[in-house]
């Protein structure tokens, strides 16, 4: 199989691809306008345990030593958790405080809270791939649900979310930038 949990020393090849799901929303977290200045806030945070973009929850796309995508998802209900410990090491490091942000998840669902795969691979099935493996997942620990955001100006993203059964719930404004939010039994 080409799909293996993460290790630590995947940072490298995996923070590209978080802040690549992360749209404009990642430059806001170190205060800067440019997305790739989160880069290094990203690789440590994926090596750390219990944050939201924390290795552990985190699943690659690995062929050949290559990472060519990956997908972090955990259980809702500790979203507040796993950010807080963000939020504080953003506002120790960046002095980044105040961030409109609405809870991405709802408690009674698994959360997929990052999906990308490297353009160069892009369109070859590896972001399905990661999808169903990250179902799977959500269906061993019992979850009923999962739930995702999709930014409102990527459309071609929700279309195959809607495509593969997930259902529009509503929308979640993080810091500034609006998503819907879609959700699906599993």
């Amino acid at each position: 199989m080409l799909i293996r949990n993460s290790k630590p020393s995947d940072y490298q090849l995996v923070a590209p691809l978080i802040l690549a799901a992360m749209d404009d929303l990642g430059g806001l977290l170190v205060n800067s306008e440019n997305n790739n200045d989160a880069l290094l806030l990203f690789e440590y945070l994926f090596q750390e345990k219990l944050n939201q973009y924390s290795y552990q929850f985190t699943l690659v796309y690995d062929e050949d030593g290559k990472v060519k995508g990956s997908v972090t998802g955990y259980d809702g209900a500790f979203l507040e958790n796993y950010r807080n410990n963000v939020l504080n090491y953003i506002e120790q490091k960046y002095n980044v405080t105040n961030l409109n942000l609405d809870n991405e998840s709802n408690p009674n669902e698994f959360y997929i809270d990052t999906l990308s795969v490297n353009p160069n691979f892009q369109g070859s099935g590896i972001g399905m791939k990661l999808i169903e493996a990250i179902t799977e997942k959500a269906k061993n620990e019992n979850h009923k649900k999962i739930g995702l955001l999709v930014a409102e100006k990527n459309p071609n993203a929700k279309k195959l979310y809607l495509r593969l059964g997930f259902k529009l719930i509503g929308s979640k404004n993080l810091g500034g930038f609006l998503y819907d939010h879609l959700q699906k039994n599993i």
